[in-house]
């Protein structure tokens, strides 16, 4: 590994997910999807906590951004509201809509600090973390570094409906280019499409909408913002910690990312990713392993038995 370069890993990559694909179990979980409708409807802790939170939007708007929920809380912010204007310019009325308007706003802040309190767990993991500072140069990749160990994490919490099993590091990691692969994106798109690639080709579960719905999955994450990611890494990191083969990249990839996530990442970009994902529709062409074709053969062998 030390001598392979980014080229020559994706190489070996693309290969070893084309050796793994096995066009009969993609046609077992396709012709058997009623066997996991209920992981397809399921409804992520995730997706509720955004549920909630957008409903206690004070303004009542459909396009809160949860971002506000950062690390620090921006409750100083908040009361500075009513010292915009002095209050012997203004009448008393306006006085007290200011009043209500910041109190409204530290209700919607603490809501959503509420719904996504960190554990005291999650307090002593992060205050275990190394102190590091960072000096990045190619910071797109590790944006899509974190949509990678978003969704490989997003396929293990809804196969798992929201349980940790014995099995959770593996998955985790088999999805994952970034861990398995030492990956480096460039583009949004063949980030999800390796993502794809490997969701159908690794794991128990190898079904095209399950995939789709894991990206959904990463795509409320992001929504939720930065401390709903930092969760995510932490529970992350906290699976790997526990396992006897994968804990050492806990330490490789984990750490940092968590202390990243504090430090470093942007809210912006995280929302300008998780617009990008949203509107991104992936082709089952664009896989690579003509899953069309073989959907369209399954389909003619039952009509025909």
């Amino acid at each position: 590994p030390e001598k392979s370069t980014f080229e020559s890993r994706r190489r070996d990559r693309c290969k070893a997910e084309n050796d793994k694909f096995n066009p009969d179990h993609y046609i077992a979980d396709f012709m058997g999807v009623q066997d996991i409708k209920h992981l397809l409807k399921y409804k992520t802790e995730w997706t509720k906590k955004l549920k909630r939170a957008q409903q206690n939007d004070t303004n009542g708007t459909n396009n809160t951004e949860v971002n506000s929920m950062n690390l620090k809380g921006d409750s100083e912010k908040i009361e500075q509201l009513g010292a915009i204007r002095h209050p012997n310019t203004i009448g008393l009325s306006e006085v007290e809509d200011i009043r209500l308007t910041t109190e409204n706003h530290k209700n919607n802040i603490n809501d959503a600090e509420d719904i996504l309190k960190f554990t005291e767990k999650e307090k002593s993991m992060m205050l275990n973390l190394p102190n590091k500072d960072y000096i990045l140069q190619d910071v797109k990749s590790i944006y899509f570094g974190l949509a990678d160990l978003l969704f490989a994490y997003s396929y293990n919490h809804r196969v798992c409906e929201g349980e940790t099993t014995v099995e959770s590091a593996w998955t985790i990691g088999k999805i994952s280019p970034t861990i398995s692969c030492l990956e480096r994106f460039t583009t949004l798109r063949e980030t999800i499409i390796s993502l794809f690639r490997r969701s159908l080709a690794y794991p128990c579960y190898r079904n095209f909408e399950l995939s789709q719905k894991c990206l959904e999955d990463v795509y409320v994450l992001m929504k939720l913002g930065r401390r709903a990611i930092l969760k995510v890494l932490l529970e992350m990191k906290d699976i790997f910690d526990h396992s006897d083969v994968y804990y050492i990249y806990s330490k490789i990839w984990l750490d940092d990312y968590c202390i990243w996530c504090q430090t470093k990442a942007s809210d912006k970009v995280i929302r300008s990713l998780a617009h990008q994902l949203h509107h991104y529709k992936v082709s089952k062409s664009d896989i690579g392993w003509h899953l069309e074709e073989y959907e369209q053969l399954a389909l003619e062998d039952q009509t025909m038995g």
